[in-house]
């Protein structure tokens, strides 16, 4: 354990946000989704399940502002106004909850104490959803567009004048309408969308049949002239890492070139795509 500003916390020097009784009231009136881990320094089972929790927030800090990890220790601040009745104890806070007591979200909703980052990760996803379907906009949209535009260079740069000015390449990943790893990439990218913006689109939806995808999740990136400049077919469970560095090697004005061992599915937009002889 160590003390941070007079406190003792499991969580010093961390991407994990560390509650007082003196800053909590940042989980209210928030625009950012909080997932807070109550504790207690001295709990074995706290102790433990600490290194999880650092690496789940640090995993996930690209996510941030739009999703937290925190912590709060009640062996040192005030956590009965909770309802605490244990530790580890982690609950949920939607965006926008109000200060309100006599509310039951202002104590949060529970999750249980899991050793599994998936489970996590997906969760927040469902509680996102939740919270646009009660009308609160997010910065990123996590849902599929509607309206799948036709590749042809002409339309897809009509659909380029519906991006910010700011935008010189846009990125779309097919996927089923259930899936998760397209909300993933949009949420590792999300402090980027106002230059490279990423996009869902259902892998079913019968105006994919005209971008001829071989694979899901599949990913396009076209920029602002209308040109299909990269489709890279996903592979396996390392899509997620792949699509984002792929993304982000734009961002560093590598031209979508990875600088790892993988082959990147790079093609003509009227040729066949194929899946690489190699994972």
């Amino acid at each position: 354990r160590s003390l941070s500003n007079g406190f003792i916390s499991l969580y010093k020097d961390t991407e994990v946000v560390e509650l007082l009784d003196s800053n909590i009231s940042q989980l209210y009136n928030s625009d950012t989704l909080w997932v807070v881990q109550f504790y207690s320094h001295w709990c074995g089972h706290c102790q433990r399940f600490a290194p999880f929790w650092k690496d789940l927030a640090k995993s996930s800090s690209a996510w941030s502002p739009i999703v937290k990890f925190a912590a709060m220790n009640c062996a040192d601040q005030s956590c009965d106004k909770y309802q605490i009745q244990g530790t580890p104890t982690i609950r949920i806070f939607h965006p926008k909850t109000i200060p309100n007591r006599l509310d039951s979200a202002f104590y949060g909703f529970n999750l249980p104490v899991k050793n599994d980052n998936e489970y996590f990760l997906d969760t927040i996803l469902y509680n996102l959803d939740v919270v646009t379907s009660k009308g609160i906009e997010l910065p990123v949209n996590l849902r599929s567009i509607r309206d799948l535009p036709n590749p042809t260079r002409e339309n897809l740069a009509e659909f380029f004048e519906t991006l910010p000015d700011t935008v010189d390449h846009a990125a779309l990943i097919f996927e089923p309408e259930g899936g998760s790893m397209g909300k993933k990439v949009i949420l590792d990218m999300n402090k980027h969308s106002e230059v490279l913006p990423v996009l869902r689109a259902n892998f079913y939806d019968p105006a994919a049949r005209k971008w001829k995808l071989v694979s899901s999740p599949s990913m396009v990136i076209i920029d602002r002239t209308g040109n299909i400049v990269d489709r890279v077919n996903g592979w396996g469970a390392e899509d997620r890492n792949r699509f984002t560095n792929i993304l982000s090697s734009y961002e560093d004005e590598k031209l979508g070139q990875s600088e790892s061992s993988e082959t990147q599915v790079t093609t003509a937009a009227t040729n066949k795509y194929t899946v690489p002889d190699k994972v």
